[in-house]
């Protein structure tokens, strides 16, 4: 009979537990599937099409600014741009990682599912 020792599972602080091919493949049947959360989505969607209409109001308020005064606030454009683009690149990198964590539990639990 196969064994397996799991050290510090199920809230089992530097203690052992022993689980069986049966424990281990009832625990895979019962592990509920990922559902994505819609709702969060759905906000990472609409704050990046927030952030390119704030592009262009303030594009445009540039513009308008510079014909009006012929000065133009190279500092304030810059800072401004920045901090989007910043914004924006930290939600893609955020994004990707998690979709690399979830690549990553689904292949543990595929080679699991596997060896037995």
């Amino acid at each position: 009979m196969l064994i397996w020792e799991l050290k510090g599972c199920d809230g089992m602080a530097n203690e052992e537990k022993k689980y069986t091919k049966e424990d281990i493949l009832e625990m895979l049947a019962d592990k509920k599937p990922v559902v994505k959360n819609k709702k969060k989505d759905n906000f990472t969607k609409h704050l990046v099409v927030f952030i390119i209409f704030l592009n262009i109001v303030f594009a445009i308020a540039i513009m308008w600014l510079v014909f009006l005064t012929s000065y133009e606030p190279s500092a304030l454009v810059v800072a401004f741009y920045s901090f989007t683009t910043v914004q924006l690149w930290n939600m893609a990198f955020i994004k990707k990682q998690k979709e690399m964590t979830k690549r990553t539990e689904i292949s543990t639990y595929n080679e699991i599912k596997e060896e037995f």
